[in-house]
């Protein structure tokens, strides 16, 4: 009876072990799974990091170079052509002086001087005309030089009038040296292109990828995985903040890396072989591996059971508490912030930054309830779902995008600088409505009203501030709808 005991005892120790071992098993290959995901992600992370670093270099160089020439094209703007060598020393002072190559002073028809003394005919160049801002362009300097140059077009201004525009040419084959460029050999490369693909400036071993000069064009002799074509990972480019495409072109895989650059709609890209990428991946889990391998090495043992398993049960238990938490401040159908959570971050926000401006849209779809009675409630949720995603799409990360209500939205824009950006935020919110489809088949195009209320300057409290965006909302909604209105006047915005 007791030797039963025993193996009874014996049994349920090894059928115990051996749930372990698969237990184990089954959460060691779990876990290597993730460490995959994550080896992937952090490669991603770190080549669009690269992508984003270097777009912000060529942008800083750009701007140190237009506020450099700033000084100077005020001067220029005061001594026009009618001093000439003096506008020469001025231009050649900095050329000199500068990253750039060549600098040029022109007056409204299009004539000028050049750092060099020599005289310059603009007109006909795409890029002249007299600009109230500074501008950057891409082109050709159709001089003497001709080379390929990123442009700084800097207003000249006299008695407060642009009277003359100084251009200061930065040479676009020398970005490569003047760029912190990691040296991987001929695994990757670097392109700065515009929007329609044209290649501004390139590094590393980019091969057929700038054989045309011109990414989009390259890109259509690629091949791509699953469905994706040339022409819609195209758009994807062009539509996302920031992401990677895979590609193959010549047999070679590639993925390519892109962040936008906050001068007009040029993009740094990165591109990587993919050997080149799995050996960094390999060379992340590696570590993993090991420690996979130690713990395998010391299932076995009896002591380490109840300290695995009371780590499972809290790695479990852990892991469970944070989807709930996560689930209890979600909205379900948007994936949004939920109203209790809304007003939490919001408040929190205005309690630790109480000298800071924000922003607070409130918006409700126009019309929701038509909506839901035309096309169907599944309709009606895919409208607001899909909405939801966009807009966060469209918000910085440290915005904050939330549903409070059936088709009422909040979103809250945190450190506003500068005032002029209010006006430029609602214009840029209602345009996004301009844009906004929903429907497989059925395409239907949602309008919303919006109101806007300016922190502090509208309300001090969260309350405050919902009352005063929610008071300019109905504004909107008394004048028509389908328009964005702030709570000081009252009156929609003018949107361009």
């Amino acid at each position: 009876m007791k030797d039963s005991s025993k193996k009874s005892a014996l049994f349920q120790l090894l059928g115990l072990a051996l749930i372990f071992v698969i237990l184990s098993a089954y959460v060691l290959g779990s876990f290597y799974v993730r460490s995959r995901s994550e080896a992937r992600d952090y490669i991603e992370k770190k080549f669009i990091s690269a992508a984003e670093d270097r777009g912000n270099q060529v942008e800083t160089r750009l701007s140190g170079l237009a506020e450099t020439a700033a000084p100077i094209g005020s001067l220029l703007g005061k001594a026009g052509l009618q001093d000439r060598e003096e506008s020469v020393r001025l231009l050649g002072a900095l050329a000199d002086n500068t990253d750039a190559y060549l600098a040029v002073y022109a007056g409204p028809s299009g004539s000028g001087v050049d750092s060099r003394g020599r005289d310059r005919e603009l007109s006909g160049e795409a890029y002249f005309s007299m600009l109230e801002e500074t501008a950057f362009f891409y082109g050709q300097d159709e001089g003497t030089d001709g080379k390929n140059a990123l442009i700084a077009a800097v207003p000249c201004r006299e008695n407060g009038k642009t009277s003359g525009m100084l251009y200061v040419y930065l040479d676009s084959c020398r970005l490569e040296e003047m760029l912190e460029l990691p040296a991987y050999g001929d695994k990757a490369f670097y392109l700065l292109a515009d929007g329609g693909g044209t290649i501004m400036a390139q590094g590393g071993y980019p091969e057929n990828f700038a054989a045309e000069g011109n990414l989009k064009m390259a890109m259509g002799r690629a091949e791509f995985d699953g469905e994706e074509s040339p022409d819609t990972a195209w758009k994807k480019i062009q539509g996302y903040k920031e992401g990677t495409i895979a590609v193959s072109m010549d047999g070679a895989g590639y993925e390519l890396f892109f962040s936008p650059m906050g001068i007009n709609d040029w993009r740094f890209y990165v591109g990587v072989r993919e050997e080149f990428l799995a050996n960094s991946r390999n060379e992340y889990l590696a570590p993993v591996r090991k420690t996979i391998v130690g713990i395998l090495l010391t299932v076995g043992l009896f002591s380490g059971l109840l300290l695995i398993t009371n780590f499972i049960n809290k790695y479990f238990y852990n892991e469970h508490k944070k989807v709930l938490e996560e689930k209890a401040s979600k909205d379900l159908l948007t994936n949004l912030s939920n109203k209790t959570a809304t007003e939490y971050l919001i408040k929190d926000y205005i309690e630790t930054h109480p000298d800071s401006q924000g922003l607070l849209f409130v918006l409700d779809v126009d019309n929701f309830k038509k909506i839901n009675d035309t096309q169907g409630h599944a309709f009606g949720d895919e409208v607001l779902r899909k909405l939801g995603t966009r807009l966060r799409g469209e918000c910085r990360i440290t915005d904050i995008v939330g549903r409070t209500g059936g088709d009422e939205f909040i979103i809250f824009m945190k450190d506003i600088k500068e005032e002029s950006i209010f006006i430029k935020e609602a214009q840029r919110l209602h345009r996004f409505f301009g844009d906004f489809q929903v429907g497989e088949y059925v395409k239907y195009s949602p309008a919303a009203s919006i109101g806007a209320a300016v922190y502090p300057r509208d309300g001090r409290t969260f309350e405050e501030l919902y009352k005063a965006a929610d008071s300019a909302l109905y504004s909107v909604k008394r004048n028509g709808k389908n328009g964005v209105a702030f709570y000081e006047t009252k009156m929609n915005v003018k949107m361009e």
